[in-house]
């Protein structure tokens, strides 16, 4: 009787130590996610990596998603460039997504009632060359996700969007870079100010690039004229 006691009180330990220590993982992060700089969006999806949980931002923007230490936030919106954020020690996030600026875009945001029609239309029409502008960014590297992992490789920078490593054992773990549409092995000369665009595919988005992609692809559209 004494050992099967002993046996029942440290199972209930043990299973108390690693509730405390499932909890120290587990963080909540508020936030509000934001279009060109300014208007609130609706129906943002964030999506957790690790924890798996997900959410919709409400009619202001407003969210609160429960995540693991260090996990990665994806963060999209039909009409919008999609955006990742890797948490370290953060416990609020302030987002302002892209907007895609297509047809297509336009048509989402409205069926979707991400914006209000007349905020759309005032948006697209003065607002489109500030909610594109990266000449505030202080290197190309900036305007890549805050998860990104950027790494000395031979004298030149490469990105890791993953940093629980490759993804494929037959491709370069590092991320794919492309610059209008010509795959490049390095971006570092590259100035914000020169920069229209830059997407970050992962998964089933890169899909096309094959092997190639398997990691992860930056694809950087320039300003024309600035190559």
């Amino acid at each position: 009787m004494f050992l099967k006691n002993n046996f029942i009180w440290f199972v209930f330990v043990l299973m108390a130590l690693c509730a405390i220590e499932l909890n120290a993982q587990t963080n909540f992060v508020n936030g509000k996610v934001i279009a060109f700089n300014k208007f609130p969006l609706k129906g943002v999806n964030l999506k957790a990596k690790k924890s798996k949980n997900s959410v919709k931002t409400d009619s202001l923007g407003f969210f609160k998603i429960s995540c693991k230490k260090k996990d990665l936030i994806r963060i999209e919106l039909e009409g919008f460039e999609s955006q990742y954020i890797k948490l370290k020690n953060l416990d609020s996030l302030f987002v302002n997504l892209i907007y895609s600026n297509n047809n297509n875009s336009y048509e989402s945001v409205i069926a979707n009632k991400s914006l209000d029609k007349s905020v759309l239309d005032y948006c697209v029409e003065n607002l489109l060359v500030e909610n594109n502008n990266f000449e505030t960014m202080n290197s190309i590297f900036q305007n890549i996700y805050p998860g990104a992992n950027i790494t000395s490789d031979t004298g030149s920078e490469k990105i890791l969007l993953d940093s629980q490593g490759p993804n494929s054992a037959f491709a370069d773990p590092y991320a794919l870079l492309v610059v209008d549409g010509i795959i490049v092995t390095e971006i570092s000369s590259i100035l914000p100010l020169q920069v229209a665009d830059v997407k970050v595919l992962i998964g089933n988005e890169a899909a096309h690039w094959g092997l190639r992609g398997a990691n992860g692809v930056i694809e950087i559209t320039l300003k024309k004229g600035m190559l």
